[in-house]
């Protein structure tokens, strides 16, 4: 916020929290002018432009006791938390499962990726999160990473905004956000 009110002092931010889907969807309604999105499944009014990759992690509580590697299999028994059904998180845990012809048990779906990550913390099931966001927990032991013999698919960031509305404000605040993401060491190229 700083940095684009140095350029842009009159600017007023409005900070909306959603699932990257539901951010999509409110640029291309026009409820918002940009947004920062995981996996966008894209709109021909949209610009979609790539910021970098974010890992991510299969993560339990230690509690639960499961071993470090991991099977489709094994994980479809276990509580899975993830954002609603279209969220590009529940399509890469859908997909992961899917791709051995497998469908998991019980999904507890949570339209927020922190208290996802609150909830497995506790024990209350596995879940696919951002890596840089549950590195404090796995380096304090509250979390254990899980490895599967077929990774997730990463996580891929972007900004979107209508092409119309490409304006200097849309370049400033995107210059800004390229800028926080570097500091921040989210992601990678």
């Amino acid at each position: 916020m700083k940095l684009l009110s140095q350029s842009h002092p009159a600017v007023q931010l409005d900070i909306v929290v959603g699932t990257s889907a539901e951010l999509e969807h409110q640029v291309v309604e026009r409820r918002l002018d940009m947004a920062f999105v995981i996996n966008p499944v894209g709109d021909a009014k949209l610009a979609v432009i790539p910021l970098g990759i974010q890992a991510v992690t299969w993560a339990a509580s230690p509690e639960l006791e499961l071993p470090r590697n991991i099977t489709p299999q094994l994980l479809a028994l276990q509580t899975i938390i993830a954002n609603p059904h279209p969220s590009p998180m529940y399509r890469q845990i859908i997909d992961w499962f899917r791709e051995d012809g497998i469908e998991p048990e019980k999904i507890c779906r949570c339209t927020s990726v922190t208290l996802a990550t609150e909830l497995v913390r506790q024990g209350h099931g596995v879940s696919l999160l951002p890596t840089p966001l549950i590195q404090p927990h796995l380096l304090d032991g509250a979390l254990q990473s899980l490895t599967s013999h077929r990774p997730p698919t990463p996580s891929r960031l972007y900004c979107v905004y209508r092409f119309v509305e490409k304006n200097q404000l849309v370049d400033a605040a995107l210059l800004a956000a390229r800028q926080i993401i570097a500091q921040l060491n989210f992601l990678s190229s």
